[in-house]
């Protein structure tokens, strides 16, 4: 019975801390606003990176830790 309990707790627990919907200006099949961001190496990343003669997709991981 504590098992199934503190089971019950965490789902609710995780179903509070879920993320709002996404209302941001980027759409699909739509051009995304200028950025620049720096990579993990230190260098800088803009929209001009992904420019050229092959479609690109950018993802971003909306998460929490």
């Amino acid at each position: 019975m504590l098992v199934v309990l503190l089971a019950g707790f965490e789902w609710t627990v995780l179903l509070a801390m879920r993320l709002p919907a996404y209302t941001g200006p980027v759409t699909a099949e739509q051009p995304f606003p200028a950025f620049t961001t720096t990579r993990a190496d230190g260098t800088r990343f803009t929209q001009h990176d992904l420019e050229g003669d092959q479609n690109s997709v950018l993802v971003f991981f909306r998460g929490r830790w």
